[in-house]
């Protein structure tokens, strides 16, 4: 009977060990949910300052095309070529061969320094 009784016991403390681990585990869950909830508007602003820098890529590749460089390159002179080209796009920096342009969503800056850049989570200056 003593070796059953332990069984019961050493099962019983087991169990509520596992219980235990699960439900700390379930209660984390909340404040990741609210770590995810409290970081998408900042991932929704970089998307959408990556989509409107696409635009503008597209209309400083039309503009080289046209002039045969990127020097003299302005905002407007994007906006000619795109005329939904977003308000929150500039470009910082154009020479003969090289741009910055950068866009600004909800207080976030991605850039693109081109023509063959990528997008960097930063303004045209720290590039």
């Amino acid at each position: 009977m003593r070796v059953s009784n332990f069984l019961i016991v050493a099962a019983a403390a087991a169990g509520i060990g596992i219980g235990a681990y699960f439900l700390g585990h379930a209660v984390d869950e909340p404040a990741k949910q609210l770590d995810t909830v409290l970081a998408e508007p900042a991932q929704s602003a970089n998307v959408t300052a990556q989509a409107n820098l696409q635009s503008a890529v597209s209309a400083a590749a039309t503009y080289r095309i046209d002039h045969g460089t990127y020097a003299g390159m302005t905002t407007g002179a994007l906006r000619s070529y795109d005329k939904g080209l977003p308000s929150g796009v500039s470009v910082e920096h154009a020479t003969a061969a090289a741009y910055c342009v950068e866009s600004t969503v909800a207080g976030t800056t991605v850039s693109i320094r081109g023509p063959n850049g990528t997008f960097v989570g930063r303004r045209c200056s720290a590039t």
